[in-house]
This record gives structure tokens, sequence and C-alpha cells, in this order.
């Protein structure tokens, strides 16, 4: 855990402790605006790891985004408006808030990975951070 409420700079942190937990990384990661972070975005960009982040709240008008300051941003932005984006969104928004024994979501902020993560097989699932 961190004393630091702002969290949008800890998803690579987070992936990292999943694929150290567990061997390997997700397939797909998924989380929320609070976790969208031009610095993240561009370190995860290479990951073998499809991470979808939401850029802001469904059914609001979305801000411009300057693609020259700001390319990992626009580049999600973009994907976010495909049906693979989307589909992965309406995954995201679908799933449960609570970690349950079989359930592949992930609500620790820390620096460790949460027991219903350590349960979760990884092989075709996600995670999500809210």
């Amino acid at each position: 855990m961190t004393n630091n409420a702002a969290d949008s700079d800890r998803l690579p942190a987070l992936l990292e402790a999943v694929k150290v937990t567990s061997g390997e990384l997700p397939q797909q990661a998924l989380a929320d605006a609070g976790f969208r972070a031009e610095a993240s975005l561009e370190k995860l960009a290479a990951t073998p790891c499809d991470v979808i982040v939401a850029l802001g709240r469904e059914g609001r008008a979305q801000a411009v985004i300057d693609a020259v300051k700001y390319p990992h941003t626009a580049a999600m932005a973009e994907r976010l408006q495909s049906e693979p984006g989307k589909a992965a969104y309406r995954r995201r928004k679908a799933m449960s808030s609570r970690p349950t024994g079989g359930s592949k979501l992930c609500l620790d902020f820390g620096n460790s990975v949460c027991a219903a993560c350590k349960r979760s097989a990884l092989n075709g699932s996600s995670y999500v951070w809210r």
C-alpha cells in the first residue's frame, strides 16, 4: 500500500505484481479512468498484455485529446472507439466490484496482488482495477 491517494501511476506496478505473483501477465488488463496517465500508457505500450484504460466517465462527452502532446492517450481513445475496445469496456463495467472466490478482479492498489488475484487462473482472464 502507499499513502498517495493519486494512483494514476500505479498500473505498471500492479501489472508487474501480477506477473511476479503468478508468473505471467494476464491476456488483458482493464482499468478505470483513475489510472489514466500518459507516462503509464507509454510504459505499457510495449507490454504483451492488452491494456484498456477508460479515459473518462461513460455517457459524458470526451474532452479533446492533443495527439501531439498525449500520443498514448490519443491512441487509447481511438482503441476505445473500436468495436473490440467498446466490448472490453463493457466487460469492465459488468464485472463485480467485490473479489469473490472465483472472480478475476483485483481491487488492491498497493505493491502486492490481492488474494483473489493469487487464486485466479490467468489463462483467458482479465484483471480489473477500480
